[in-house]
């Protein structure tokens, strides 16, 4: 079995409870709103990796952009699919 961080479980865990609730708590719009509001500065440590390694992701930008373009493909296919799965209408009985 593969070992899953505990953030991920987490997350995993307030997913379904979104699932089950249908609409967000209280809560987790109190706990989010803050961080939407100032997301941008979450991003700061980012793009200085970005400056700070430029030269390295120039010399590779061709496999680093092939890279994000397979992934990305490849992960809308997969969401996609399961979703289609997932969400797919139950069949109507004869006495419904």
């Amino acid at each position: 079995m593969l070992p899953l961080p505990g953030t991920l479980v987490g997350l995993l865990l307030l997913l379904a409870f979104q699932f089950i609730q249908k609409r967000p708590s209280p809560a987790l719009h109190a706990g989010g709103a803050p961080l939407l509001k100032y997301m941008s500065v979450l991003f700061i440590p980012a793009v200085l990796g970005v400056a700070v390694y430029w030269q390295h992701i120039d010399e590779n930008l061709l496999a680093i952009t092939i890279a994000i373009v397979g992934t990305t493909i490849v992960s809308l296919g997969a969401v996609g699919w399961l979703a289609q799965r997932v969400l797919k209408p139950l069949p109507k009985g004869d006495g419904e």
